[in-house]
């Protein structure tokens, strides 16, 4: 029995060892790594600015830091403590000793005043061959940007290159009924002056119109034409200039914010002064389709608006384009490749989609865009259409100009023009004054 006892335990003893010695093999012969693999270190790409810390390309860029496997884009903003003009002279020494970021962004945040518009201007940095020209990199297709796609081509090459990009843009301009939008197009100064003559004593041209303010929408848009950025060189004793200040000695002072109450306490807007014939035009900014569609019901009709831009001197169009999140590239960069991939990467960011603050560059983004606004204005009384969003990529397709120009030279105009409307000095003169004035600024600015 004692044998038999004993064979059992040799034999459990040596199926027990058997069995273990696998599990021990194994433990003591597999590597164990106790520390992962680190993360490959990205590439930093530096966008600079100045008060733009609170732009919503924010979230693009958060993103694509997200994403990147790459690239990580770092921002500087050099306007959080100090005044506007204390960051840009902060960027621009920094820039001349030879700290120069990869990307510089010019964010337009407001609709209220022109001054507010420019976080900072592209112009000195475009004149001053500090911003790379982007068309070479749509050609050999390092930056996907469709010509054919894009709907404010021209306007994006209002400096002789494209120097600057965005994911949307706004279309600043006058809105009329459709009938007399098509029979003003192309309007000069003559025929606003003819037309001005011909109203009614109830009928308004303008919503809202006085000599200076006259100079201020005309004129600012002359500077487009008079100054070229490129070559640091102006030409205002013209023509086209004195005939801008001799229209403006004969521009009627208008405002219809005094015929929105009426006797009973009702109010009417705009497009229905329109529509009963006292009121011809109105000065707006389209964001988006919603904006179309926007004018469209006030007016209560089932076709949108009609779009021009101000008279000019040379019949040439009057409206301009504005990039609320334009980005250029810096000459000196030496991360090229990961600016091409940020602005790629930008251009067809989301954001693009959002119904209030702009509408897509590229036709092929439009109908997602159209969808995006109706999804976010459920609760609005009205649908916004395909026909309202064909009205205003039309209208933007026919520009020629971006919104950026001098505001100092405007004040040089607006100044030397306050004697003319006295009638205190000529046209002629004024123009004269002008261009001494403004050729010393240019000089000194863009060369």
């Amino acid at each position: 029995m004692k044998r038999v006892i004993l064979f059992l335990l040799v034999c459990l003893l040596l199926l027990g060892c058997s069995a273990k010695a696998p599990v021990e093999q194994e433990t003591d012969n597999t590597p164990r790594i106790e520390e992962d693999t680190p993360e490959k270190e990205k590439t930093a790409i530096s966008l600079a600015g100045v008060n733009w810390q609170d732009s919503r390309i924010k979230r693009v860029i958060t993103e694509f830091n997200k994403t990147s496997s790459d690239y990580t884009v770092s921002m500087i903003d050099y306007g959080i403590s100090v005044s506007q003009e204390q960051g840009e002279m902060a960027l621009q020494t920094q820039m001349q000793a030879g700290n120069i970021p990869d990307l510089l962004i010019f964010d337009r945040r407001s609709n209220e005043t022109a001054e507010d518009l420019d976080a900072i201007s592209p112009l000195p940095y475009i004149s001053g061959g500090m911003l790379m020209d982007l068309d070479p990199f749509v050609e050999d297709g390092r930056l996907s940007f469709d010509r054919e796609d894009c709907i404010i081509w021209d306007a994006l090459h209002e400096f002789g290159g494209m120097y600057l990009i965005g994911p949307k843009f706004r279309l600043h301009a006058l809105y009329c009924l459709p009938g007399i939008a098509e029979q003003y197009q192309g309007w000069t100064l003559e025929d606003y002056l003819v037309l001005q003559d011909s109203l009614s004593q109830n009928q308004k041209l303008m919503y809202y119109m006085e000599p200076m303010a006259f100079i201020e929408y005309v004129g600012s848009r002359y500077i487009h034409d008079a100054v070229d950025v490129t070559n640091a060189t102006c030409d205002f004793e013209t023509p086209e200039l004195i005939s801008v200040l001799e229209a403006a000695c004969h521009i009627k002072s208008s405002n219809a914010q005094e015929d929105h109450i009426q006797d009973d306490g009702s109010f009417k807007g705009a497009p229905e002064m329109m529509l009963e014939g006292s009121l011809y035009f109105c000065e707006t900014q389209l964001n988006s389709a919603f904006d179309v569609s926007f004018d469209r019901f006030r007016a209560k009709t089932d076709y949108p608006m009609g779009y021009l831009g101000y008279p000019t001197p040379d019949g040439s169009n009057g409206m301009y384009i504005d990039l609320p999140y334009a980005v250029g590239i810096c000459a000196g960069t030496d991360q090229l490749d990961g600016c091409l991939t940020f602005l790629n990467y930008m251009l067809q960011h989301p954001i693009y989609q959002d119904a209030y603050d702009g509408t897509p560059l590229f036709r092929s983004q439009l109908a997602d865009n159209l969808k995006a606004i109706n999804d976010m204005t459920t609760a609005s009384p009205w649908v916004t259409e395909q026909i309202d969003q064909d009205a205003l990529v039309s209208a933007a397709a026919t520009c020629r100009n971006l919104s950026y120009f001098d505001m100092d030279i405007l004040g040089i105009i607006e100044e030397e023009a306050e004697p003319v409307l006295a009638g205190e000095r000529t046209a002629e003169e004024a123009a004269a004054r002008i261009q001494e004035r403004a050729s010393i600024l240019v000089a000194e600015r863009y060369e």
